[in-house]
């Protein structure tokens, strides 16, 4: 009994772990992209002028998402 109880719990943490990848993927992937594009731009404009630029465009981003 003790061994079968073992198994389930397993399967409901590797489900949890599955949800929270599903999640982080895209997540990690969207920071990826942004901190490219923020290392592309940061040597030709300011940074503070460059962070504005990348919120807004992440904004219109999730707006288009929806």
């Amino acid at each position: 009994m003790p061994v079968k109880m073992d198994l389930i719990s397993n399967k409901g943490v590797l489900n949890m772990l599955r949800k929270i990848a599903s999640w982080m993927v895209p997540l990690i992937g969207i920071l990826g992209i942004s901190y490219l594009m923020l290392g592309h731009y940061l040597p030709t404009h300011q940074p503070s002028t460059t962070v504005q630029a990348d919120r807004q465009s992440l904004q219109g981003f999730h707006r288009m998402q929806r």
